[in-house]
Parts: C-alpha cells; structure tokens; sequence
C-alpha cells in the first residue's frame, strides 16, 4: 500500500523547524503551487520543499493559507543554502512580491538542461522521464489549489515536483561538469533570478501596450499617467489591469483626452460603470500627463517588485 503524502504545515513552529533543517541541509529544492484565475497578482497556495539525501531526499509542504511560509521561503534569498527549482522565474516573481524574497544563489534545472541540449523549456516532468526513467503522474496539475483540505492526490502530485529535483539537478550538474557548463548555468540562474525580482514601475508600463510608438510625446505623457494609475489600481484591487481598462480604450483616451468627466463615455471601449467609478481619476490623469510630454527614445527603467 502507497504511504499517504505528509500533510501541509500550519503551525508557525513546524514552519520554523523546517526552515532550521533546510538551511543546515545546505541546499534545497523548492516549487510553488498558486492561483493565477482572475487575479493580477497570483495567490500562493502552496509551497513545496526537499531536502537532504538526493536518492531518497525527505519531502514538505507549507500551507500559506494557514501560516507564514516566509521562514522557508526566504531561504531562496540566503547565498549560502543553493535553492534548486525547474522553470522558476514566475516562482521568485511572486516570492518577490509577496515577501521582498530576491533569490540568491538559485539553480534552474530548466536552465541547466537546455545548455545540455534538451530544448529551450522542456517541462519538469519530461525532464524527470528522460533523466531517471520515472513518469510523473500529471493529472492533479490543473487543480484548485486554494480549496482546503487538498487532496492526497493534490499533495502528492506537488511534492512529486521538488522529489525529484535534486536528483535531475545532480545528473545535469554531472553532465555540466564534463563540458565546462556548470558556470554557464550558475550565471544564467543568476540572470534569471535578478529579472524576476524586479518589475517595470507604474510609469513604464505604457510601454507593454501595442501601439505606444506611434504616439506624439504629449500623447505619450498622457499614456503614461494614464497606465500609470492603471497599474496601481490593478494592484490595489489584485485584478487584471484590462478589467479596469482595455488597451484599446487607453490608447484612443491618450490620444484624444476629453475635457470632461461626461465625455468618457463617447470613448468606445469605456463603458458607463468605468466612466462612473474612474472618471475623475481618468481624466486627472490624462490632464497631468499632457503637460509632462515623453520622448518616444526614454530607456525604460525598472524597479524591485518589493517595494
């Protein structure tokens, strides 16, 4: 009979205990299960960790719906205990954001195994099948992870995702080694997690909408402001920043500005709701960007994600 997977932590003390074990281990594997739906910020659902013997590494979960993950997870931010992870930009991102965590010396298994010729972004579980001829039981992928209590097959299809890291990472590393790549992948891993810990600010997100170039500079100044408070709506409210106003609508409102709070609705794309709930923050802000032009060739910046 199957052992049932160990369940989440939810006391601040087992938090704590584990955290203690991770760092004396001197490296651990680490992935996170979250919910993207409907939000802008995604919510963090789960954490997952190994440690230890690389054959038969020991296996948690934290529940971060029921305690504080931030003993665990700040250790990706400690340059002493390496963190193991496959594909794990999205993962520092949020830990960034939530935590200020800004990820040290981490190791991407992704990373490692394309500078070894097995693709660009070859899946986890592809990776574990090539490399130790185990299939991964994928089924539970798709799951509600914010739904309490999760299930045994919820819990063992996560922990199965770090299980088996330290194991890849220990064959790529070997294979790495023989090359003359190891190096290339710390740096690489680096890289990684530097971008992910940093966002675009407030003000330079005009640049991700299509169709910001063919703007004049006081169209440009007006965009700006606009996405601006955009964004910062979308995180206030953690919703996705088209539910608070499309592109196409930002871009006609950047180029034409009403004068007006009324005349929001004449913009096709702003709808009577929005123009109700935003209309004087829209136009104030459309009002402040026109008198402060941008020049079209500005090097955007960027900032932490933690702020």
């Amino acid at each position: 009979m199957t052992a049932s997977p160990p369940q989440p932590l939810t006391q601040p003390a087992d938090v704590a205990a584990l955290a203690k074990d991770l760092a004396a281990a001197g490296q651990f594997a680490l992935d996170l299960e979250f919910v993207s739906e409907s939000r802008y910020v995604p919510e963090l659902a789960l954490v997952q960790v190994a440690w230890g013997d690389v054959a038969k590494p020991e296996v948690a979960a934290v529940d971060p719906l029921a305690v504080d993950p931030r003993p665990v997870v700040e250790l990706a931010g400690d340059p002493a205990v390496p963190t193991l992870l496959h594909a794990g930009q999205g993962d520092l991102a949020l830990l960034a954001h939530l935590y200020g965590t800004r990820g040290a010396a981490v190791l991407d298994t992704q990373i490692a195994a394309a500078f070894l010729g097995f693709g660009e972004q070859v899946g986890y579980a592809p990776l574990v099948e090539r490399l130790l001829g185990t299939k991964l039981d994928k089924t539970a992928q798709f799951t509600q992870w914010a739904r309490r209590p999760l299930t045994p097959e919820q819990l063992a299809y996560a922990l199965d995702d770090v299980r088996y890291l330290p194991r890849v990472w220990g064959e790529l590393a070997r294979r790495l080694a023989v090359r003359g790549r190891l190096g290339w992948v710390e740096e690489e891993s680096r890289r990684m997690a530097e971008t992910a810990a940093r966002r675009p600010p407030p003000e330079e997100t005009f640049r991700r909408i299509k169709g910001w170039t063919n703007l004049n500079p006081r169209q440009l100044g007006a965009l700006r402001a606009l996405a601006a408070w955009r964004e910062r709506e979308a995180l206030a409210g953690n919703r996705p920043p088209s539910w608070i106003l499309q592109e196409g609508p930002l871009l006609a409102l950047a180029r034409r500005p009403p004068k007006s709070e009324a005349a929001l609705e004449e913009v096709r794309g702003v709808s009577e709701a929005t123009a109700r709930r935003h209309g004087r923050d829209i136009v104030a802000a459309l009002r402040r960007g026109v008198l402060e032009p941008v020049e079209p060739d500005r090097e955007p910046a960027l900032s932490p994600v933690a702020q």
